[in-house]
């Protein structure tokens, strides 16, 4: 989405090519690597299901989450199948 670059909405059909057991949240289509996502450890393909215990359910949403979470935002997200937590510094 325009607010978070490089994010998009979790829908039934990129949940399958994902192979995620997420429901919902927003998946990680891309990443600066030199960006704070990119430090983070986030990477493309990663579904973020919540930011500071909040879920996430849309790209918008979600950048304006971590913009008015202390900082640093922790988010939970599934990589491989497997659920974790990342440390997201602004």
């Amino acid at each position: 989405g325009k607010h978070c670059p490089g994010c998009g909405l979790l829908t039934p059909q990129n949940r399958a090519h994902l192979l995620t057991k997420s429901v919902r949240g927003v998946y990680v289509m891309g990443v600066d690597p030199d960006g704070p996502a990119g430090r983070a450890g986030i990477r493309k393909g990663d579904v973020i299901e919540s930011c500071d215990g909040k879920p996430a359910r849309r790209p918008t949403p979600l950048a304006d989450q971590i913009q008015a979470a202390a900082s640093p935002a922790r988010l939970y997200l599934r990589r491989d199948g497997a659920g974790l937590f990342v440390i997201l510094k602004k």
